[in-house]
């Protein structure tokens, strides 16, 4: 009451605290609708076991950070075998990325948020255009080419990390590399993969590897680490990358939990508190997606995919994609008729898209989607192989404190089908 009265009386300083009160909303509006958190409460509707939280996964924020290097530091004196297998640990000097100028240190991992620090970083940078600079490397310092008189200042910048739960990290990685039109992908990993597991590939598949089922994918990755063969990084577990028990990151986001953890990295570390204005960072926003996805498609990448499948399969496939990651609503279908597919342009795709996602608007339904397509995904599996999965992220799952359990079966059947394209 004595506030209220002595701002009464000061007009001016009540103008001040209303315009602090509002920017402070904005930020987190801003956050809120760029990350949102995911909310475990549809699992238990739909009869799926939401994954386990314990205190270390999501403890109150101010000690966030503090419990989770805690967990990790303990879980790294038990002398635990970050191999898990024969698999080989990956460089850590070739993923840190160093800023001294700014105090930061990042060790990007592939499906962690990386585009989304890449994008700060280029705006430290002073790059005009963060959210395609975070596509190009060229500009970046890795820690194994940093000058050797800086190596003492990287020593003390401020390491910073994002972790992901290895469940939907896995998905997510072949949604963008397997399953979407990704003839690179294809024949960089896919091909590998018809010739190892598949029984009877078709003479397409084996020169193509464009039609690999999630369950392919994981029979394939526990054959090849099981013998120690190296696969590609964006399906190597997370706590094979970055040299965990070996270097004290100050700073372990964790992508469930990401707005927060931002917005604490940021306020804690001076130099990004006084260059970085989290609402003016393009971040690579659902509108930014479908134009790169579209234009990816479209572009450089048409003629690959015509090869191996047609373009209506593609742009099928690309929808798909864009509603397992909460991007469009599953009641948006597919626009374009057969018939249709190979005269319709990049604009009208592009314009269909759009349009597409103005109608489907915003709100829970975009974590309902990924849980929906993680569920359609994972109850594919063969028991035996969600169980050698499992083993092998067993490191995730004692370094960053997720859970082992993911009961995806006995889930009653869906409304839609993210992974039929029939």
């Amino acid at each position: 009451m004595v506030l209220v009265r002595w701002l009464c009386t000061r007009p001016r300083a009540f103008r001040r605290l209303r315009r602090a009160v509002v920017l402070a909303v904005a930020v987190i509006i801003f956050i809120t609708v760029m990350y949102p958190q995911e909310n475990t409460d549809s699992l238990h509707a739909q009869g799926m076991k939401p994954l386990k939280r314990t205190n270390h996964d999501h403890p109150p924020p101010a000690h966030r950070f503090e419990e989770r290097r805690q967990r990790l530091e303990r879980a790294c004196k038990l002398r635990i075998n970050l191999r898990s297998g024969l698999q080989p640990l990956l460089n850590y000097t070739e993923q840190l990325i160093v800023n001294v100028k700014s105090n930061i240190s990042l060790c990007e991992i592939p499906k962690v948020g990386s585009m989304f620090w890449r994008s700060v970083l280029s705006v430290l940078a002073g790059k005009t255009d963060s959210f395609h600079s975070a596509f190009d490397k060229n500009w970046l310092t890795y820690l194994s080419s940093l000058p050797s008189n800086q190596i003492a200042q990287y020593r003390t910048t401020n390491k910073i990390v994002f972790v992901r739960n290895p469940f939907s990290r896995l998905l997510s990685a072949y949604v963008d590399k397997l399953f979407g039109p990704n003839p690179f992908y294809w024949n960089l990993v896919g091909k590998n993969i018809v010739q190892t597991v598949r029984q009877n590939p078709s003479a397409d598949s084996l020169r193509c590897g464009h039609d690999v089922t999630f369950p392919e994918l994981v029979r394939y990755l526990i054959i090849m680490d099981s013998k120690g063969v190296k696969f590609d990084s964006h399906f190597v577990p997370v706590s094979r990358h970055c040299s965990f028990c070996d270097t004290r990151y100050d700073f372990i986001g964790h992508v469930e939990t990401f707005r927060e953890d931002v917005v604490r990295i940021v306020n804690a570390v001076s130099q990004l508190k006084e260059q970085v204005n989290l609402s003016g960072i393009e971040t690579g926003t659902d509108l930014q997606q479908l134009e790169r996805n579209t234009y990816n498609v479209f572009g450089m990448r048409k003629e690959r995919i015509l090869k191996c499948m047609t373009f209506h399969e593609a742009l099928l496939r690309l929808w798909r994609r864009w509603q397992m990651r909460g991007i469009l609503h599953k009641s948006e279908t597919f626009p374009v008729k057969k018939d249709q597919s190979n005269s319709v342009t990049f604009n009208e795709f592009h314009k269909m898209a759009v349009e597409a996602w103005n109608r489907s608007g915003s709100g829970s339904w975009k974590s309902t989607n990924r849980k929906e397509a993680l569920m359609e995904a994972f109850s594919d599996l063969d028991p035996g192989d969600l169980e050698q999965l499992k083993a092998m992220f067993e490191n995730d799952f004692l370094l960053f404190g997720y859970s082992r359990d993911m009961d995806v079966y006995g889930v009653k059947e869906a409304d839609f089908k993210y992974f039929k394209l029939d």
